[in-house]
Parts: C-alpha cells; structure tokens; sequence
C-alpha cells in the first residue's frame, strides 16, 4: 500500500513515523486512569510515601496505553467507522506490529512490578489475558462495560501487592471497597464511551448495551454505577486511620470538596446526555465522566497519604492539558 506522499506503508515497527502513528493509539489524555488506579494499590499497602514509589507507578501509568492499544488491534471493523484517524484504520500500522508491540509494552510494566513482589507475574498476566479476550465481551451487551472494569479494579490489587508479599495481608476490607469503587468508576466511562460508537457498532455486530437497549437506558445504567462508586468511594474514606474531621478538619474538607466536585461533573455530564442524544457530540461528557473517576480516586488516595495533594493537583492539570491536545476533539 502506498500513500500520497509515496511513501511505503505500514511502516517499519522501528522507524520514528510507527512511533509516532503508535502514540495515537496510547491514548496519553487516558494514561491518568490506570496511573491513579495503581497509586491508590501502593498507597492501600501503608508503606511510607518514598522514591521507591516512582517506578510502580511509572509502570500502572503506561498501562493503559498499551491495553487500549492491544485492543485496538482487535477492532479495527468498527473502528474504521467510527474513528477513521486511527493510524491502523489507515494501514499505516498494522494489527499485528501493534499486537505484539503492546503485549511487550505491558510485559515489561509487568517486569518493572515483579521486582517488588514475583508474585506479580501470575495476577499481571491474568489481566493481559483479560484484555485480549475483551473484544468478544465487548459484543455483547452484558460483558463489555465489566470486562474492563474488572481490569483496572486489577490495577489496586497489583498495586498493593507491590510493597505487600504477604498473601494473608493483601486481602481486607479496604482493598474491596476499593476494587469496587474503581470498578463502577472505570464502568462509567465505558457505559457513557459507547454512546459515541452506537452507529459503527450495530453496522460491524457489536450488541453493546446502547445498541441492544437504546441511549437512555445506558444513561440510566450509568447513573447506577456512578452511585455505587460514590458509595464504595465514600465507605474506603471513612475506613481510612490517617484521616478524620476531628483531628484534620482542612485535609477532610478538602477531601469531601473533590468527591462533592466530582459528583457535580457527573451531574452536569448527565444533564448533557439526556438533553443531546447525539453521539457526534457524546465526546463532552464522555470527557467528565473520566474526569469523575479522576477526581473520586484522587479524595481516595489523598485519604491515606495527603501529603501527595501537591503532585496530584499537578498530574490533574497535566490531564486536563494532555486531554485539551488530543489528536482528534470528537474522540475520547
């Protein structure tokens, strides 16, 4: 295949231009989901804040970008309507470079884990696995959205692990609230992701929940889940021994501000929705539900360690600015 610029395609898997083409595929603007995902893991595991905290979290970070990757790789059909700019709807990559590529990506960031605990490897691969079986889910209405929850909900249980070697001390009650909270937090975006794709999907065979029962019923099924986020979200605060009105007045106001900021988000991207029925114009609150997630785990983390509210007002804002310069407005 040759484009207009004579240029022989798909390029090479080590040239700059595959790179390049890759990074779209990454999806950078999301790569804050798994980071946070993760960072609340390590910081469930009570080990002192350190630079020993830096790799882990470079590691949960990049994630993301090679399992929305890897996945892409599966589903260039419904791509190829719905999000024409991707580089492999292009053929300037192709399914197979991008395939192999991501599972090294994410076997290396399985490798970086594995120093801290070896254990990791087995519950890493698991979630590996869980992404490349996620297209068949993913045509059906009842498995998509939960599939890839179940996923990030991972990312905590690895993160804990890391500094946690101990099997019998992985496990409690802290660590449940906080797979679920991440899991109908993540399922949102999903749930909401899907609204923008309704046309491409029902062309290509995917029965995702839009296509099997409508945009309300899917606004309402988020709705549900966001609820259970804040519930679980809420509960893992409460359990936290680091913080309490009584004795830090400041960090819990501050805490209780961004789940309240999140909340409203929610709200208004909800607002959207009902009044829309668009899915050219989903892409807004489809970005506010991501936001939602961001901020939920952010009053999360900075319930057990409050000491990171610096770092993470600036990773924020590095989202925001990374979200702003997307390569395509209309596609989140």
């Amino acid at each position: 295949m040759v484009n207009s610029n004579n240029k022989s395609l798909p390029y090479s898997t080590f040239s700059f231009s595959f790179i390049k083409a890759y990074s779209i595929l990454l999806r950078p603007y999301l790569m804050f989901i798994s980071g946070l995902a993760g960072l609340l893991g390590l910081c469930l595991s009570e080990e002192k804040l350190s630079m020993m905290y830096i790799p882990p979290f470079i590691a949960f970070f990049f994630t993301y970008g090679f399992g929305q990757a890897l996945t892409d790789s599966f589903q260039t059909d419904t791509d190829a309507i719905s999000s024409p700019y991707r580089p492999l709807v292009r053929g300037e990559i192709t399914p197979s470079q991008v395939f192999r590529v991501s599972l090294v990506g994410l076997l290396l960031c399985i490798l970086v884990l594995m120093y801290y605990n070896v254990h990791i490897f087995a519950v890493g691969t698991l979630g590996a696995l869980g992404l490349i079986a996620y297209t068949p889910f993913k045509k059906r209405w009842w498995g998509g959205p939960w599939w890839n929850s179940w996923i990030v909900a991972l990312l905590v249980i690895l993160g804990k692990m890391v500094f946690v070697k101990d099997f019998s001390l992985i496990y409690n009650v802290q660590l449940l609230y906080a797979c679920l909270a991440i899991f109908f937090a993540y399922s949102v975006f999903v749930l909401i992701g899907y609204l923008k794709d309704i046309s491409a999907d029902e062309a290509t065979g995917y029965i995702t929940l839009p296509v099997k029962f409508g945009w309300n019923v899917t606004v309402i099924t988020g709705i549900v889940h966001f609820a259970l986020a804040l519930f679980f979200g809420i509960l893992l605060i409460f359990t936290s021994t680091q913080i309490s009105f009584s004795y830090m007045p400041i960090q819990f106001t501050v805490i209780l501000i961004l789940v309240f900021t999140s909340g409203l988000f929610y709200i208004y991207s909800h607002i959207q929705l009902f009044t829309m029925h668009n899915e050219k114009r989903a892409y807004s609150p489809i970005i506010f539900t991501v936001r939602c997630f961001l901020l939920l785990t952010v009053s999360i983390i900075l319930s057990f360690n409050f000491i990171l509210l610096t770092p993470l007002i600036i990773f924020y804002l590095l989202f925001e600015i990374s979200m702003y310069y997307r390569p395509e407005k209309t596609q989140v």
